[in-house]
């Protein structure tokens, strides 16, 4: 109950601390050098992440109901609920990213959000679909090798099986890392390319060949300082995808640029 507790007042916090940050991430990045801004009110991001988070709480929570009555229906109830909330996740990913891209400023002008819920959970689906290819193509391999091992050591030894749950593990990790990379970068361009208003749009055109690449760098290097190098590889990430994405203007970037003046 007590852990429970802290971690309710944990997510009812979360927003407040997550609007800091973003505000100030959005504020580093610039054109011209001229500072993007970010005007979201602390009762905009809660009306944002209100519902993902309240029902994250109440799933909590029931769980631990469920475990004190034991009944086999509870568990049930218990997990068509956990699915219905997995199933909500790719929506409650579009109302935040709709909160976050509308919210930003260029200057004078907002930014607005044209992207659908429908291409969110296209994106999902296509992950979770290479994802799942990935990690068949693992575990086949991992069978092949365990199979040969098996075959040279003469059959099946009780020293194979301690080996199994790391070598799913494995299978899982490296099924991550090959699509994560690739799935960042996407959804990157796919945000990114919706945003704009009636006067300019943004262009995002993030070379997917070196992202993967840095990903893979950095998931090297994380796993060589045990994650200490994790604040540096977000900072090139960013940097990289914000150098990809320019802006498309009707109007001349000197009115713009007059209208914005330099802090």
């Amino acid at each position: 109950v007590v852990g429970l507790a802290a971690a309710t007042l944990a997510l009812a916090v979360w927003p407040m601390l997550k609007l800091m940050s973003l505000g100030q991430r959005i504020q580093r990045i610039t054109w011209a050098r001229r500072p993007l801004a970010f005007d979201a009110r602390l009762q905009d991001i809660y009306l944002a992440l209100g519902v993902p988070l309240g029902g994250l709480v109440a799933l909590l929570w029931s769980w631990l109901a469920v475990a004190r009555w034991g009944h086999a229906l509870g568990w049930l109830v218990w997990g068509m609920a956990l699915g219905l909330c997995l199933l909500a996740v790719p929506g409650w990913c579009w109302r935040w990213l709709q909160f976050r891209q509308s919210h930003i400023l260029l200057g004078p002008l907002r930014l607005r959000w044209w992207l659908g819920p429908e291409a969110v959970f296209g994106w999902v689906l296509q992950t979770l679909g290479a994802a799942l290819l990935a990690l068949v193509l693992n575990l086949g391999l991992a069978a092949a090798l365990l199979g040969g091992w098996m075959w040279w050591q003469g059959g099946m030894h009780a020293g194979a099986m301690a080996w199994l749950p790391p070598l799913l593990a494995a299978c899982v990790l490296l099924a991550l890392g090959a699509v994560l990379p690739e799935a960042g970068a996407r959804a990157h361009e796919l945000v990114w390319n919706q945003t704009g208003n009636r006067h300019l749009r943004v262009r995002c055109r993030l070379p997917l060949a070196a992202h993967v690449r840095m990903r893979g760098r950095h998931g090297l290097l994380l796993l060589l300082t045990l994650g200490l190098y994790w604040p540096w590889a977000e900072v090139q990430a960013r940097r990289l995808r914000m150098n990809a994405t320019v802006l498309q203007s009707r109007v001349g970037l000197a009115v713009l640029a007059a209208r914005w003046p330099v802090k």
